[in-house]
């Protein structure tokens, strides 16, 4: 049996949740640096696992679209 987009967005929920994700910001010289504040991720809202939600903490709001090739 095959895998499918919502079979991913379960699996994103549970590597995300309850993580801190680094921030970055453009850097002329060298690409990208790590600013040192994290976001918290609050939780994943997979009531669409075909595009979960991931809210941080600071009130943000991400929907993340999968598809399959």
């Amino acid at each position: 049996m095959k895998a499918n987009t919502r079979d991913i967005g379960f699996a994103i929920r549970d590597f995300l949740e309850d993580l801190d994700i680094s921030a970055f910001t453009p850097d002329g010289v060298e690409g990208y640096r790590e600013k040192p504040r994290a976001h918290n991720i609050q939780f994943v809202d997979v009531s669409d696992p075909n595009n979960p939600k991931i809210f941080l903490t600071n009130g943000q709001i991400f929907t993340v679209r999968i598809f399959a090739e």
